[in-house]
C-alpha cells in the first residue's frame, strides 16, 4: 500500500509520516488519512457514495475489519 500509485492529490496534506487527501486516478476517487501503514484499513465503498475508497489509520485494524464485515453482513 504504501508504494501504491496514489494518482494526484488535491485537495490534501503531505507531511513526514502523515498522508491525508482526496487522490484522483484512473477515473476514481479515493480519500487517505495515514499516519501509518501498519496500521491502516481499506474500506471499498458502493459505487453511490462519494469515494470509491477508503486508506485509513485505526488504532486496532482487525477489530476495525470485523466491525464493518460484521455490519455489513447485517443488511
Amino acid at each position: 500500500m504504501r508504494n501504491e500509485p496514489k494518482g494526484r492529490r488535491g485537495p490534501g496534506l503531505g507531511l513526514p509520516g502523515k498522508l491525508s487527501g482526496t487522490y484522483h486516478a484512473d477515473g476514481r476517487k479515493q480519500f487517505w488519512n495515514v499516519s501509518g501503514y501498519d496500521r491502516a484499513v481499506v474500506v471499498t465503498l458502493d459505487a453511490a457514495e462519494r469515494f470509491d475508497r477508503l486508506v485509513i489509520t485505526v488504532d486496532d485494524p482487525n477489530e476495525v475489519v470485523d466491525a464493518i464485515n460484521g455490519a455489513r453482513g447485517a443488511l
